[in-house]
C-alpha cells in the first residue's frame, strides 16, 4: 500500500468542515472494459430541462423521486456559489491533486451546473471531459471539448475507455450504496488513475451550545437520513470504504472554512461570504424532502402486520401485540392517520383480549368514506384451543375520523388526531380444519384477499395455517358481513409437515377464455410453488399444479437448499417469488411466466444488495390495472434482516413477451427500523382521470411495520411518462423512468446484432485479405507500412472465389488471351513498396497507355513488374495479385476446354495418363511419350498433347514436381474446376507431366513491362 499523506489547514473559530480525498488504484490494471456502450461523440447536448421530467414538491423542482436535492434556479445559483467558493479556498485551482498535463479523460460525476466542468476544460483543451448529472442544467459557452451526458452513477457505469482523473465533489447524500459508486470508479481509471472527492461536512458551531436550533436541525436531518438509507456529512470519505474499493489513499486534507466575513484572511474572508450564503439557500433544499417524506410512529405494542385502505391511502391499519403472556403487553389493532406530510398519528385502538393470541395476519376488505371493514388472524386462547376451538378469523369495521371542510382546515385536522372513532367486531369463525394432534398449536399465519372482481364485485379470501400437523389454505368469500361455515369456497391440502410460506390471489384476463369471476390462485411451500383456477360459488377444491421447485441438492453438496420466502403475481402469467439462500447468504428475487396450464418457466432472478442475509417481507404495487394491455410499471419492496428495504421497478405488458423483463433499482433505504421489519404495504394506485401536467401531485406511500412497535410511512412521488413536454397520445404514471419499449428494445437488439454481424464482417474480410484469403475489395493492405506488411501479408490468386496458395517464385509469362481484371488493384500499392525505385511511377504512367487496355491491367503489371525486380516473398506476392487479375478469362474456359477433351476421349486426367503408360507397355520404339498440358494458342482453352523423347518439349513447359508451389496450386485449381483431377488423388498423379502457357505469360508480360520502363 502506498504511503498516506494527509495535510490539514486550521484556524480560530471554524465553522464549517470541507475534506478533499485523494485515492489511486491499489494494484495496476491492464485497463480492458468488458463493456460495449459507446462514448458520446459530439458536443451538442441534446436535452433541455423542458424535455425532462421534473417533479414539483413544496414549490421546488426534484430531478426524480429519490434524490433529496432540488435541482431549480434557485438550486442551480446556489451551486455556482459553493463552486466559487471551493475556488477560493484552493487558491483558484480546480482541484487539490495538480491534475497531469497530459491527462486525456476526465470524469466530472454529479456536475451539477457543469462549472468545474467547464473551467477544468478551458485549463486542458486537449483533454476530454465527460460531465455527468441526473438532470440537464443548460450550461452555455461550453467549450468543444465538454460532452455532458444524462447518466445515473448509482447505475453501471458502462464507458468504454478508462478515466485518468474522476472528480466528485458535492455528493453527500447523493447515494445509498457509496462502496458500489466507489467500485465502478475504481473499474474505469488508469492503472495510475486519481479519484478526487470533495465535499463539505455539516454546519457546527465553534462552541457547543445545547439544544440550539442548529443542533436541533442537524439531528432531525441526521435522523431523516437515516431512514432514507443515505448519510449526510463526510461518513462517505472515510478510509475503510475507499480502501475497500481497492484505491490507495494518496493524500487527505481538511479545509476549515468559516460561515461569514469575520476572518482576518483574506482568502477565507472571501470563501466565508459565499459560504455563508451558499449555506442559507441550503437550509431549505437540504431539509424539505428530508423531513417531509419519512414519517415514524412508536407503538406501545409490538406490531406483525400491516395494510393501507385500498381505497383511501390516507389511513393505515396496523395489527400486532404480546400475545397470550404476562408481559404486559397489549393485543391491539390501530388504525393510522397518514394524510398529513409532517406527520403520522394513530386515529383509532381496537384492545383486543390479553388472553388471546397477537394479531398475526391482516388485510383491509372494504371501505366507504366513513369507515373501514378488515380482516385479521388471531387465535383463541390456549384453553379453548385444546378444546378444539379456535375462532382464528375475525373481522371488524372502524370509524373514520370526520373528513376536513375547506372552510376551517386548522380546527379539522386537530379534530381529525383527537378523535377516538367507534370500533365494532362484525364476526369470528373457525375455518381450517380441526387438528387431531395432541399440541394444538395451528394458528393463521397468512390472510390475502384478491381485488375485487371487475364483473360482479365478488372477492376471494385466502388464510393459510401456521404450526399444523398438516398445512392447509382455505378460500373463501370476502364478500359477506361475517364469517360463517358457508363462506367456504375451496380447501387445499399441503399435507404432513407442509406449509405456505405465502398466499396471491389475482383475477385471470379476458384472453384467458376463463369465466367471469375467475380467479388464479398461487402459493409456495419452502422449496414448491403451486398455482390452481378457482371461480367465485364454485364449491369444489380445484387441483393445485406443480409450477416451479427447488431441486434437491446433489448427495454430495449438503441439504441446504433456498428457501421461498413470499409471492406475488404482476400478471395472471407473470409471478415475481422471493427466495432465501441457505445459510443466510442472501435472497432474490425470481420472474416465473406461467404457461396457461400454469406450468412454469423461470425467467430470471435479481440478487439484492450484499448487506441483506435474509428477506423477511416483500410487497407490490402496481401503477396501472394488472390486466391491461397497455404497458405498465410494477413496483417491488424487499425488508431485510438488516432493517433495509430495496424499492425496484419492473416495466411488463400483458401483450409483450416476458424476456426482456429487467429489474431497476429505484433506492436503498438502510436502517429504516430499529428492530427486525415485520411486514411491508404499498397503497394502492389509482391513475387519474386527466393524465396531465395540470393534474395534483400523484404518489404512492410504503409502510413498514417492526417487531420494537414503530411505522414508517415512506411517500414515493410519481412522474408523467412521457413527460408533458413531449407530444403522446397516451401518458401514465412512473415511479422511474423507464427504459426503451418492448419494440425500442428489440429494434435496437436488432441494430446492434446487424452491426456486430457487419464488424465481424469487416474484420473477417481485412483478415483474409492480408492473408490472401480474398482479392483486395478493401485494398486492406495498402493500410500496412512497409515492415507490417512484409511481416503479415500473403498474396492472393482467386478464381472463381477459391484462394490459392502464394508462390515463392516470380511468374514468367502473361497469357495474351487474359481478359479485363474482375477485381481493382488496391490503389495503395506504390505507396507499400516505399522503397522501390523512383523511376516506379513514370514507369507506371507508361505502361497505362503503352501496353495494356485497362489502367487496373496495367497497375497490377507494374506491382509484378516491381515484385519480380525486389526479389521479395511480398514482391512475388503482388505478382500473383497480377496475375489474378489479367487471367480470368483462360480460367473461365476452362469447362468448355474440359468438354472438349471429354469429347475426344479424354474424361479424365487418369485417361491421359493410362495412354501414356499404354505407349509404354506397347510401343515397340523406346521413346517414352511426355504428357503437356498447357493452354490453347488461339482461343485459350486447356488442350493436351503427348510428346516423345527424341522430341523438344515446349520451351515454356515444366515438369509439374519443378513448377513453384503457386503454380502448381494454379495447375491443380483448374483442372479441379474442370473435372479431370480431385484432391482426393493427390500429386504423385501428376508428377511427370508437363505444364506450360500460363506461368510463361505472365513471366512475359513482365519481362516485356520492363523493357518498355
Amino acid at each position: 500500500m502506498a504511503k498516506v499523506e494527509a495535510e490539514s489547514e486550521t484556524g480560530d473559530n471554524i465553522d464549517q468542515g470541507n475534506e478533499l480525498s485523494i485515492a489511486g488504484p491499489s494494484s495496476p490494471t491492464s485497463g480492458h472494459l468488458s463493456v460495449e456502450k459507446s462514448q458520446s461523440s459530439t458536443k451538442s447536448i441534446s436535452l433541455s430541462g423542458s424535455d425532462l421530467e421534473q417533479i414539483l414538491e413544496h414549490d421546488r423542482e426534484y430531478a426524480n423521486g429519490s434524490y433529496f436535492m432540488p435541482c431549480d434556479e434557485q438550486e442551480q445559483t446556489r451551486l455556482a456559489i459553493t463552486h466559487q467558493c471551493f475556488t477560493s479556498m484552493l487558491s483558484g485551482q480546480l482541484s487539490f491533486q495538480n491534475i497531469p498535463r497530459n491527462v486525456r479523460r476526465i470524469l466530472d460525476v454529479g456536475t451539477g451546473t457543469g462549472d468545474w466542468a467547464i473551467a477544468v476544460a478551458e485549463r486542458f483543451p486537449n483533454a476530454e471531459i465527460v460531465a455527468t448529472d441526473i438532470t440537464c442544467f443548460q450550461p452555455s459557452d461550453v467549450p468543444p471539448n465538454v460532452f455532458f451526458e444524462i447518466d445515473d452513477a448509482r447505475e453501471e457505469w458502462t464507458y468504454t475507455e478508462p478515466f485518468d482523473f474522476i472528480h466528485m465533489r458535492g455528493l453527500s447524500g447523493a447515494f445509498s450504496d457509496w462502496a458500489a459508486v466507489y467500485a465502478e470508479a475504481r473499474k474505469h481509471l488508469q492503472a495510475n488513475g486519481i479519484l478526487e472527492i470533495a465535499d463539505f461536512g455539516l454546519i457546527t458551531l465553534t462552541e457547543s451550545i445545547p439544544d440550539s436550533y442548529l443542533s436541533i436541525y442537524n439531528g432531525a436531518c441526521l435522523s431523516a437520513v437515516e431512514k432514507s438509507g443515505i448519510t449526510l456529512g463526510l461518513d462517505h470519505m472515510k478510509r475503510t470504504l475507499l480502501e475497500g474499493a481497492g484505491f490507495n489513499i494518496a493524500k487527505t486534507r481538511t479545509l476549515d472554512i468559516p460561515l461569514g466575513t469575520w476572518s482576518p484572511d483574506p482568502r477565507k474572508k472571501v470563501a466565508g461570504k459565499m459560504a455563508l450564503i451558499s449555506a442559507l439557500e441550503g437550509l431549505e433544499a437540504t431539509s424539505l424532502r428530508l423531513l417531509t417524506r419519512h414519517l415514524e410512529l412508536t407503538l406501545s405494542y409490538p406490531l406483525n402486520a400491516s395494510d393501507f385502505d385500498p381505497y383511501n391511502n390516507n389511513f393505515l391499519l396496523v395489527g400486532g401485540g404480546g400475545g397470550e403472556s404476562r408481559t404486559g403487553l397489549s393485543n391491539k389493532i390501530t388504525l393510522i392517520n397518514t394524510s398529513r406530510k409532517q406527520t403520522i398519528s394513530e386515529v383509532v385502538d381496537i384492545d383486543l383480549s390479553k388472553d388471546e393470541d397477537s394479531v398475526t395476519s391482516l388485510a383491509v376488505a372494504s371501505s366507504t368514506p366513513s369507515s373501514v371493514t378488515a380482516f385479521a388472524g388471531i387465535n383463541s386462547s390456549v384453553k379453548d384451543q385444546n378444546a378444539g376451538k379456535n375462532e382464528h378469523l375475525r373481522s371488524f369495521r372502524l370509524e373514520y375520523p370526520p373528513q376536513k371542510r375547506a372552510a376551517d382546515e386548522k380546527s379539522n385536522d386537530t379534530a381529525a388526531q383527537t378523535y377516538r372513532g367507534q370500533t365494532a367486531p362484525l364476526g369470528r369463525a373457525s375455518l381450517f380444519t380441526p387438528s387431531t394432534a395432541v399440541k394444538k398449536e395451528t394458528y393463521q399465519r397468512i390472510t390475502r384477499l384478491s381485488r375485487p372482481c371487475k364483473i360482479n364485485g365478488g372477492q376471494f379470501g385466502a388464510i393459510a395455517t401456521g404450526l399444523a400437523p398438516e398445512g392447509e389454505i382455505v378460500l373463501f368469500d370476502a364478500k359477506t358481513n361475517g364469517p360463517m361455515g358457508p363462506w367456504v369456497e375451496a380447501r387445499l391440502p399441503l399435507g404432513k409437515g407442509a406449509e405456505a410460506a405465502d398466499v396471491d390471489i389475482m383475477e385471470l384476463n379476458d384472453s384467458d377464455n376463463s369465466p367471469p369471476g375467475t380467479f388464479a390462485v398461487a402459493y409456495c411451500t419452502d422449496y414448491e410453488v403451486h398455482v390452481c383456477r378457482m371461480t367465485l360459488k364454485q364449491k369444489t377444491s380445484p387441483e393445485p399444479q406443480f409450477a416451479y421447485g427447488e431441486p434437491h441438492p446433489d448427495v454430495f453438496a449438503g441439504s441446504a437448499r433456498p428457501k421461498f420466502r413470499s409471492l406475488r403475481f404482476i400478471t395472471p402469467h407473470l409471478l415475481l417469488l422471493l427466495q432465501n439462500r441457505p445459510n443466510r447468504q442472501g435472497a432474490d428475487l425470481l420472474l416465473l411466466e406461467l404457461s396457461s396450464t400454469f406450468q412454469g418457466k423461470l425467467l430470471g432472478r435479481k440478487s439484492l444488495h450484499r448487506g441483506i442475509n435474509a428477506a423477511t417481507a416483500l410487497s407490490v404495487t402496481h401503477l396501472s390495472s394488472p390486466s391491461s394491455s397497455e404497458a405498465s410499471q410494477l413496483v417491488a419492496a424487499v425488508a431485510g434482516q438488516d432493517t433495509s428495504i430495496s424499492i425496484f421497478t419492473l416495466e411488463h405488458s400483458n401483450n409483450a413477451l416476458f424476456r426482456s423483463l429487467k429489474f431497476k433499482r429505484h433506492i436503498l433505504l438502510n436502517t429504516v427500523h430499529p428492530s427486525t421489519i415485520t411486514s411491508l404495504s404499498f397503497s394502492a394506485f389509482a391513475t387519474p382521470v386527466k393524465t396531465t401536467s395540470s393534474a395534483p401531485p400523484q404518489y404512492i406511500k410504503l409502510a413498514s411495520t417492526s417487531i420494537g412497535g414503530t411505522v414508517v410511512v415512506h411517500t414515493l412521488p410519481l412522474i408523467l411518462h412521457p413527460p408533458p413536454s413531449q407530444k403522446s397520445a397516451t401518458r401514465r404514471y412512473v415511479l422511474t423512468s423507464p427504459g426503451r419499449s418492448d419494440a425500442a428494445t428489440m429494434t435496437l437488439s436488432i441494430l446492434i446484432s446487424a452491426f456486430a454481424i457487419a464488424l465481424g464482417a469487416f474484420v473477417l474480410q481485412v483478415f483474409t485479405e492480408f492473408r490472401g484469403g480474398t482479392p483486395e475489395y478493401l485494398g486492406a493492405k495498402g493500410w500496412l507500412n512497409q515492415r507490417v506488411h512484409d511481416y503479415i501479408a500473403v498474396p492472393n490468386i482467386l478464381e472463381n472465389g477459391t484462394s490459392i496458395a502464394p508462390s515463392t517464385t516470380a511468374i514468367s509469362s502473361l497469357s495474351g488471351h487474359a481478359s479485363s481484371t474482375s477485381s481493382s488493384i488496391s490503389e495503395h500499392i506504390t505507396d507499400v513498396f516505399t522503397d522501390v525505385k523512383a523511376s516506379a511511377s513514370d514507369f507506371t504512367d507508361a505502361a497505362k497507355q503503352t501496353l495494356y487496355d485497362t489502367p487496373e491491367e496495367a497497375r497490377a503489371a507494374v506491382s509484378s513488374a516491381l515484385d519480380a525486380a525486389s526479389s521479395a516473398a511480398s514482391e512475388l506476392n503482388e505478382a500473383s495479385e497480377a496475375y489474378s487479375a489479367t487471367a480470368s478469362s483462360s480460367v473461365s474456359s476452362l469447362t468448355s476446354s474440359a468438354t472438349s477433351q471429354t469429347s475426344s476421349g479424354y474424361h479424365h486426367i487418369r485417361d491421359l495418363l493410362s495412354r501414356h503408360h499404354k505407349h509404354r507397355r506397347h510401343e515397340s520404339s523406346p521413346a517414352i511419350p511426355h504428357l503437356v498440358i498447357h493452354d490453347d494458342e488461339e482461343d485459350g482453352k486447356l488442350k493436351a498433347r503427348f510428346h516423345h523423347v527424341g522430341k523438344e518439349v515446349d520451351k515454356q513447359a515444366t515438369k509439374f514436381e519443378e513448377l513453384s508451389k503457386m503454380e502448381k496450386e494454379i495447375w491443380k485449381k483448374r483442372l479441379r474446376d474442370a473435372g479431370v483431377w480431385t484432391a482426393e488423388e493427390g500429386e504423385s498423379i501428376l508428377k511427370g507431366v508437363f505444364f506450360g502457357s500460363i506461368a510463361g505469360a505472365v513471366g512475359n508480360a513482365v519481362r516485356a513491362a520492363m523493357a518498355r520502363g
